[in-house]
Formats: structure tokens, sequence, C-alpha cells
């Protein structure tokens, strides 16, 4: 509904009453990803990052023996990506695609993830990569189409631009 305020204070007030409960626990973690995702779409990116770093550390206590390719894991780890992108950080977010891809290589939101840092890093033949695998697990999804269109996009108004200086270059120095 767009109401993202409120979803703050709910979930504000469950991480009171979860933490009173069972403190550090996967249900703590998922409140804490879950107002990291809020603060994100508030434009809150700083923030957004403490909570879901704060989930991250509970997601990897030993204790709580998660798989490494557990889906909250994978989550933290993609909206962090997701936060660098806004931030452009791109190469953090791209260390961030790289984890996430190393825990489960079939995540195909880590490729559209990892597309996007290198798109934004202007390495647009391995953002298409990325982009077409992530489509190899789930062929015409619109996030990796995009995002490779806009790979494809830029490879070519650099062509362009390396066209039109060269021809600038041909007609040599304009006359006066």
């Amino acid at each position: 509904e767009g109401k993202l305020q409120d979803a703050l204070e709910c979930f504000q007030q469950a991480l009171v009453i979860q933490e009173r409960l069972a403190p550090n626990s996967l249900e703590v973690a998922i409140i804490y990803n879950n107002i990291g995702l809020v603060l994100k779409n508030q434009g809150d990116l700083e923030r957004a990052l403490v909570y879901l770093q704060k989930a991250m550390v509970i997601v990897n206590e030993p204790r709580l023996k998660l798989l490494p390719g557990h889906p909250l894991r994978l989550k933290c780890i993609y909206e962090m990506g997701q936060v660098y992108i806004l931030q452009d950080s791109f190469g953090l977010a791209l260390k961030q695609a790289e984890e996430s891809i190393s825990l489960l290589p079939d995540y195909k939101w880590a490729h559209i993830l990892k597309g996007k840092a290198l798109h934004g890093l202007g390495r647009y033949d391995d953002a298409i990569d990325s982009f077409d695998e992530a489509l190899s697990r789930s062929p015409n999804y619109g996030d990796a189409l995009a995002g490779k269109f806009e790979s494809e996009l830029a490879i070519a108004i650099q062509l362009k631009q390396g066209e039109e200086l060269y021809y600038d270059a041909l007609e040599g120095p304009a006359e006066t």
C-alpha cells in the first residue's frame, strides 16, 4: 500500500517484542531485514545498511546452523548489494553478488545484482554475461532482460560516440 512509515513502526514494535522473547534469533534477523528493506525504500540507505548488517550478523551465527544458501542469508546479501547499487558503490555491490553466487550458484537474483554492478562499473560485456546467466535460470525474466538491454544500449552508445570521434578526426580541424 506504500505506507512505509506505518510498516516501519510495526516492525520496530515487533522487534522490541521479539528481542525480549528471543534475542539474536532468526526471527529478530528477519525483522532487521524487513526494517532494512523499508528504510531502503524510504531512501535512508545508511540506516538500511545498518539493519541489513545486523541481520547478517545473526544469520551467520554458527549456533543457528543455517545452510550457506539459506534464503534469509541470500536475501540479506542481495539487499545489501541493492543498497550499494543505489549508493553508486558498484564494487561493493559486485562483492555482495559474488558472495551470493559462491553460496548458491543458481540464485538468479545474484546474477542480476552482479550484472547491475558490472554495468555501473562500465563493464557492459561482463554485465550482459551476468544477465544471460540469470536468464538461463529464468528465461524471459523482466529484470534480467531490462538489465541486458541497458548494457547493450550502453555499448551501442559507446560505439556511436567512437564513430563520431573517428569521423571528426578524419575531417580534421574546423576551418575558421
